[in-house]
């Protein structure tokens, strides 16, 4: 199986960019070219960058979590999650509130991981409530 990629451009303007920022950031863009490609083994399902905009974290079929760095997409952690072989198991990985940690899911599981975004340490697997009306992920966090 071939492996699917994401391409990356640092440039990110925001409808509040200063006009004359925003042309010459369309310029630098005028190549068509990527910056790097980050792969994977099954094709990404979803790119999130860091609070901070130091990192890429991208969530791939079957439970693949990687994490780079944005800078130069250098591989910074794989995730260890076990797979489960099913090609329709879409996993999201997400960044917490403040970036320490990563919330992760897949829909073909009934579980709920947090990893920490340094180390990528598993910190806690929860199973998701039985009797939820819906299979969806969703995450309720409670202040």
């Amino acid at each position: 199986m071939g492996h699917a990629g994401a391409l990356v451009s640092h440039s990110r303007a925001s409808p509040h960019t200063p006009r004359s920022r925003s042309r010459s950031l369309s310029c630098s863009r005028a190549s068509h070219r990527p910056n790097y490609v980050c792969k994977s083994e099954a094709g990404v399902v979803i790119l999130c960058w860091s609070p901070d905009d130091s990192c890429l974290l991208s969530s791939a079929v079957d439970n693949e979590v990687r994490q780079y760095t944005a800078v130069d997409g250098r591989l910074n952690l794989h995730f260890d999650i076990e797979r489960t072989g099913r090609t329709d198991n879409f996993t999201r990985a997400y960044y917490m509130c403040g970036g320490d940690s990563i919330v992760s899911g897949s829909s073909e599981e009934h579980v709920v991981r947090i990893h920490c975004a340094s180390t990528g340490e598993m910190l806690s697997c929860t199973d998701m409530h039985p009797d939820r009306h819906s299979r969806a992920l969703y995450v309720v966090a409670r202040g």
